[in-house]
């Protein structure tokens, strides 16, 4: 399993969708629907814009790539990184942790959305990633 996507990769993919969903006025449960709803190569484009999010809202600035967040994470919460091990630490969360739960809930919307994608199990968030890189890569404008 190679690498995942980089944050200069997720930057060329946001740049080339021109249907960009400008997905942050949406509820949860209407960002739950679009993701559904969405044909292959919009959910992708999709799962990708929810993981910029996280990134970026995780609340600590030495975060320069997805992989980082990753190693943030299990830092945090240990292994394996599961959608229960996620849902559980954002539930624990204080208040004043808002940055952590929306970043929490982006990634949470990645490991339920993305199964279609991934041939191998188990689920966890590093895996996920992995599985999805390939994918996010063809899509990437030549």
């Amino acid at each position: 399993m190679g690498p995942i996507i980089t944050w200069e990769e997720l930057q060329l993919l946001d740049e080339a969708d021109n249907s960009r969903s400008a997905f942050a006025p949406y509820t949860e449960n209407e960002l739950q629907k679009l993701l559904q709803q969405a044909q292959d190569p919009q959910r992708l484009l999709l799962l990708a814009e929810l993981l910029v999010a996280a990134v970026t809202d995780w609340p600590f600035y030495h975060l320069k790539q997805p992989a980082d967040l990753v190693a943030a994470l299990q830092q945090e919460l240990g292994d394996p990184l599961t959608a229960e091990r996620l849902r559980l630490h954002a539930t624990g969360l204080r208040q004043t942790d808002r940055w952590k739960v929306e970043a929490l809930r982006s990634l949470l919307l990645v490991l339920e959305h993305a199964p279609g994608y991934l041939v191998e199990p188990p689920l966890t968030l590093p895996r996920i990633l992995a599985q999805l890189t390939p994918h996010w890569r063809a899509a990437l404008p030549s």
